[in-house]
């Protein structure tokens, strides 16, 4: 883990960023259930080095992330891929706690709920990989899928209402499924979400959880010249 942010530090500075100019992460982590907690203590630390984390454990930013039972193509433990954003030092704002679910960090998760940020399209809200869990961080629901699933897609709203977006703005979403049953139980119960979406397969990050999902709402009315990314 940590060998994989430092070399994405490396590609930042090549390019005259840092980690305070990402916006979102995605993290693929073979045999998560295995090794989660060894994964988030290792990525706080990156962040305390980087400046993201104080030395009193206090969050100064953390982008929007997801991490997920996906095992990488190269055979290693751990991939990471990212949005960073020239400017980004001054034109993104990261929401710690949101919507209905405390701050991830609060319980050992270096990640916002959901970051604004200024995209080429527009403005867009980046919602991490949101799952059924409590205003508590407790896992709700252990074993229900079908209230797993809809208790995560009231999470999301919630938090995409009170960031002042509507879910006519989201364009993208992605659900990860525990396996192709959860699957098929999203598909036949919320198939009409009206969503842009595609499922992928994989474990999420607590045992008892079996559904995952993250989304993207944009606002090209938002938009600002010479934004890149």
């Amino acid at each position: 883990t940590k060998r994989v942010y430092e070399r994405a530090a490396r590609v930042l500075r090549g390019q005259d960023m840092d980690f305070r100019c990402v916006a979102r992460t995605w993290v693929w982590l073979r045999d998560i259930l295995a090794w989660y907690r060894q994964f988030n203590i290792a990525r706080t630390a990156v962040y305390g080095h980087v400046g993201l984390v104080a030395a009193d454990n206090h969050a100064h930013f953390l982008p929007a992330s997801t991490g997920i039972g996906v095992a990488p193509a190269d055979g290693g433990a751990c991939g990471l891929e990212l949005i960073a954003i020239s400017d980004g030092r001054d034109s993104i704002h990261s929401s710690q706690a949101a919507g209905e679910q405390c701050s991830a960090f609060s319980y050992g998760s270096a990640f916002a709920r959901a970051v604004l940020a200024p995209m080429p399209s527009g403005e867009a809200l980046l919602v991490s990989g949101t799952a059924a869990i409590d205003s508590d961080g407790v896992s709700e629901h252990p074993g229900d899928v079908r209230r797993q699933i809809g208790a995560t897609i009231q999470h999301i709203r919630s938090l995409v209402t009170e960031a002042g977006w509507t879910e006519e703005q989201i364009v993208s979403a992605i659900g990860y499924c525990k396996n192709p049953q959860v699957a098929g139980i999203f598909a036949e119960e919320w198939g009409s979400l009206p969503w842009p979406r595609i499922e992928i397969i994989g474990d999420v990050c607590r045992e008892e959880l079996l559904f995952e999902m993250e989304v993207m709402a944009a606002d090209r009315e938002r938009r600002r010249a010479g934004d890149q990314v």
